[in-house]
């Protein structure tokens, strides 16, 4: 059975509160209601991340809603602070100042408020995710992705109040992950309690870094002292418990670790792709490619394209690491297939990157490498499994393969300028052999981004 069924009553109970909420808050003024929607937009968002690309067009609408409540919350919250402190300093003017800014947001927000039916969110989501199998080592592969990110930055996090924002956001998508799986394990439950205390914690600092630089050009001069002393004096707490931080991350690695692991600690293709560092991994793709490549150097240069390509395309959409590899791996494995034949080589690399057991993927990384090597060439077919980034990512390899005929005639390098509707390659002084490969493969790169493709 589907792990979707053991998250459908909390999809349900989540969705149908978010619509409550929703609909009253143009007629209340009740700060918990926004609070609330949040929190159900959060719950819902760790879900979604469980299903990867599949998810992304609902996880953009609870991103949108979020979005909108965000500032709303923000500056309630400040509205508490200056609440509470009104009788012990001269603040009144500025108190009355944000309620006024308080109402022109809300009339702002309501001009564009984001809709919400739950009927037809939980119908979306059986529809999308009620025959997909969830794979569980998946969800550790994000805790561990995120976990390790904290972990790596912490230091770095810890230098000033901006600095600890950021921790606070890093920590927030592990606690999305956490309260996602909490609901098919409740050992997560007690590292949600532990990671609250923390969140809290530095959810003051922000606070009152918020509040100290909205009074900057104010004249308050007592309280501007004593939020800058308070803010200290939480920034000292943060800094003498931090270390219980770092326990309580790596206690979720371990306890996710052993979820992954076979028998007596034998790691498992999932656990391996988690845990080893991205150098390590992308050694290994190469590696493998230099084994069954016939033409490695063609490969490495479409790689190098690749990556260029998606430099260039990603200011108009987001590429994390993970992904990334993904695209780098499957431009450096898309002609392994001709190890065992020239003709439908697509169709064999997929295979081969399917069965390996040497491939540091996992499952998902796996089925997305395989699915861009099989399309590296001829008909794209439908998939509704790939969202829109790997979709880019199919356009981007064919581009960068129809570069080349091989190493019989080829570009090092290109050179591209987006436009609104058109994307134009030069390429220098090519063949027009050349030149019509080139533009029949990157047709579909022009497809998915609705631009038109052109050469110099």
């Amino acid at each position: 059975m589907s792990k979707f069924n053991s998250f459908l009553d909390i999809l349900s109970v989540l969705s149908s509160e978010l619509e409550e909420k929703l609909s009253a808050i143009p007629f209340d003024s009740d700060p918990e209601k926004i609070h609330r929607c949040r929190v159900c937009v959060r719950g819902l968002r760790g879900i979604m991340k469980f299903y990867g690309e599949a998810a992304e067009e609902l996880d953009l609408q609870l991103k949108k809603i979020g979005d909108a409540l965000g500032p709303m919350r923000d500056l309630e919250v400040q509205i508490e602070l200056l609440k509470s402190k009104r009788n012990e300093f001269d603040i009144e003017g500025i108190y009355e100042e944000m309620l006024c800014q308080w109402d022109l947001n809300k009339t702002e927000m309501l001009l564009n408020f984001p809709e919400f039916r739950r009927k037809r969110f939980i119908a979306r989501c059986r529809k999308l995710f009620g025959r997909r199998e969830f794979s569980e080592a998946y969800s550790y592969e994000k805790l561990y992705s995120h976990v390790s990110k904290v972990m790596e930055d912490i230091k770095a996090n810890l230098k000033d109040e901006k600095g600890l924002h950021q921790l606070r956001i890093k920590l927030k998508k592990v606690r999305y992950v956490l309260e996602a799986l909490s609901c098919i394990d409740k050992k997560y439950c007690s590292y949600i309690k532990d990671f609250k205390n923390f969140q809290d914690l530095l959810g003051e600092i922000h606070d009152l870094f918020v509040c100290q630089e909205y009074l900057e050009e104010k004249n308050a001069e007592e309280f501007k002292l004593y939020i800058k002393a308070a803010k200290e004096e939480k920034i000292e707490l943060f800094m003498k418990q931090y270390s219980q931080l770092l326990q309580i991350l790596n206690g979720i690695l371990q306890y996710s670790a052993g979820k992954v692991t076979k028998g007596k600690g034998e790691f498992t293709d999932e656990l391996r792709s988690i845990i080893l560092p991205l150098p390590e991994k992308r050694k290994m793709v190469k590696n493998l490619s230099q084994l069954y490549t016939p033409d490695f150097k063609h490969v490495q240069r479409v790689t190098v394209k690749c990556k260029k390509l998606a430099k260039i395309l990603g200011k108009d959409f987001k590429v994390a690491r993970d992904k990334l590899f993904v695209l780098e791996s499957a431009a450096m494995l898309h002609d392994i297939g001709h190890r065992l034949g020239e003709k439908d080589h697509n169709i064999h690399g997929k295979e081969l990157i399917m069965m390996s057991k040497y491939l540091p993927f996992s499952i998902t990384q796996r089925e997305k490498v395989s699915w861009l090597v099989e399309h590296h060439r001829g008909p794209m077919g439908t998939s509704k499994r790939n969202g829109r980034i790997m979709k880019i990512f199919a356009g981007i390899l064919r581009c960068a393969d129809g570069m080349e005929i091989e190493s019989q005639e080829f570009r090092r390098d290109f050179q591209l300028e987006v436009k609104k509707d058109e994307l134009i390659f030069d390429l220098g002084d090519v063949s027009d052999i050349l030149k019509g490969r080139f533009l029949k493969k990157a047709e579909y790169l022009g497809k998915v981004l609705n631009k038109k493709i052109l050469l110099k």
